[in-house]
């Protein structure tokens, strides 16, 4: 199956999610451009089919070399993106 941007927004839409509420993680540059389609956060694994920099070329906003900084690249995203929204409303 291919994977589409369209099918991540739908899947948000029909879950409740909101685009600012959501975060992808992957390990292709087709993964990260799906996200950035989708409006969506980016973030890379390093240790996956694509290296750091076809990640961040294809939009990743962070990628991380180990499971162990996953969490924290997940909250500075979310932090980022709620920032986005707050800045936008005010």
């Amino acid at each position: 199956a291919q994977k589409c941007a369209p099918q991540v927004e739908v899947d948000g839409r029909e879950a409740g999610v909101a685009p600012e509420a959501t975060v992808m993680i992957g390990d292709t540059s087709f993964d990260m451009s799906m996200a950035r389609s989708a409006a969506v956060g980016a973030i890379g694994v390093g240790w996956g089919y694509h290296d750091e920099a076809r990640l961040r070329d294809a939009g990743a906003h962070a990628v991380v070399a180990d499971g162990s900084d996953l969490l924290d690249a997940i909250d500075a995203q979310f932090a980022s993106q709620l920032l986005a929204v707050e800045e936008r409303g005010a």
